[in-house]
């Protein structure tokens, strides 16, 4: 998918689950700019396996700025998401 010049590559995952792995990841980085190898290990399953399938610009995201991208674009498919169904109700009525 394409983000205001950022690609973010992405395996379908729920985006419930991703929300709160994105929340989580971010708190754990608080006050610092990118995962170190050490704080790494110390996340849960599901945030690594944030870390190995999805990309932001080619590369994990590990630093704030792509998470920040990352979390963005699961805003932008929640709402496509939410949008298409609501707009499939209001014409099936």
């Amino acid at each position: 998918m394409l983000l205001s010049r950022h690609e973010v590559v992405a395996n379908p995952t729920s985006t419930w689950m991703l929300a709160g792995c994105v929340v989580l990841m971010k708190k754990k980085l608080e006050g610092a700019e990118k995962f170190s190898t050490f704080s790494k290990l110390l996340l849960p399953s599901n945030a690594k396996t944030v870390l190995e399938n999805y990309t932001v610009d080619g590369r994990a995201p590990l630093e704030l700025k792509r998470l920040n991208i990352f979390e963005q674009e699961l805003i932008n498919a929640k709402a496509k998401k939410e949008l298409l169904l609501l707009l499939t109700q209001i014409f099936q009525s």
